[in-house]
């Protein structure tokens, strides 16, 4: 019998593959996988999440796991950090093929916080160069989690620089008044969801006129959502114009819109759409090319 001390990473390797391949339909052998995981070290671990980019989901589950686990037991940080600068100084060349290098980046991802502040700046650094849509996804969600390096700055010209929904979303949430009320304008004529205009408008020190009329265009449903909680009022005629709107536009959105008549208290209004019920499914049924027979 071999021990372990006496297996290369390769033969430790070998075990924990031939485990995954009959782990499906055996529990035993799934248990047995995730024990010869739990073997490995931090540096072999390392090693072997490089070793395995291109290997079966399968044969990397454990390993990952075991990654994750080193990451939070906070004792390993150097090694860790070591992986994640050893990923970074890969090549395309070193990763061969869309499916390695897109592997290599959720590895960092996943890496990502059990690394030293140092080395999470790298990564940030990497992924916000990288040019690619999913750099700057990965670049956003690492950013927006990380207390000690988060930059809203950085952020806001990242949004104005792609228009990326993503950033959008966190400077609707995290930004000051003072900010929302200089962007917000810029927000609406980028046409974002109306969720994010929403959550901006509300937090904004002031919103002018002309936004609140492009909200009621662009947005009817949001319009009436922000009527709702800004306590801004809305006469019969347009809550019901709103309402028909938003199901043209989305029908998903009409029943915000009809909440927020509810939240304003207006019951004959609701009473009145009650009525036009049969009227609104029948127009939307005819937008989808289906006729009702009488």
């Amino acid at each position: 019998m071999v021990s372990g001390d006496d297996l290369s990473l390769e033969g430790k390797l070998e075990r924990i593959s031939a485990c995954a391949t009959a782990a499906p339909g055996d529990e035993f052998q799934r248990n047995l996988m995730h024990a010869y995981a739990s073997c490995l070290t931090a540096t072999e671990a390392a090693a072997a999440a490089i070793a395995t980019l291109g290997a079966a989901g399968k044969v990397r589950a454990p390993i990952l796991t075991r990654l994750g686990r080193i990451g939070q037991d906070g004792s390993n940080q150097e090694e860790l950090d070591v992986l994640a600068q050893r990923i970074c100084s890969l090549t395309r060349s070193d990763l061969p093929g869309r499916k390695t290098r897109s592997r290599a980046e959720a590895l960092l991802s996943r890496l990502y916080p059990h690394l030293s502040q140092e080395v999470r700046s790298l990564v940030l650094e990497r992924w916000r160069g990288s040019g690619t849509r999913d750099g700057r996804r990965r670049w956003l969600s690492a950013l927006t989690a990380d207390c000690d390096l988060f930059d809203l700055q950085a952020v806001l010209e990242c949004w104005r620089e792609t228009r990326d929904a993503g950033a959008a979303q966190v400077l609707a949430y995290s930004g000051e008044q003072d900010l929302l009320t200089e962007i917000l304008p810029e927000l609406v004529a980028s046409r974002c969801k109306g969720w994010v205009v929403s959550r901006a408008a509300l937090d904004a020190r002031v919103v002018s006129e002309a936004v609140w009329t492009t909200i009621r265009k662009e947005w009817p449903a949001t319009f009436a959502y922000l009527c709702a909680k800004t306590g801004r009022q809305l006469d019969e005629d347009e809550a019901i114009a709103i309402v028909l709107e938003a199901g043209r536009l989305d029908v998903s959105s009409r029943g915000l819109a009809i909440w927020a008549i509810g939240r304003l208290g207006m019951w004959r209004t609701l009473d009145k759409l009650g009525t036009m019920a049969p009227d609104i499914l029948a127009a939307d049924l005819a937008r989808l090319g289906i006729v009702l027979e009488d």
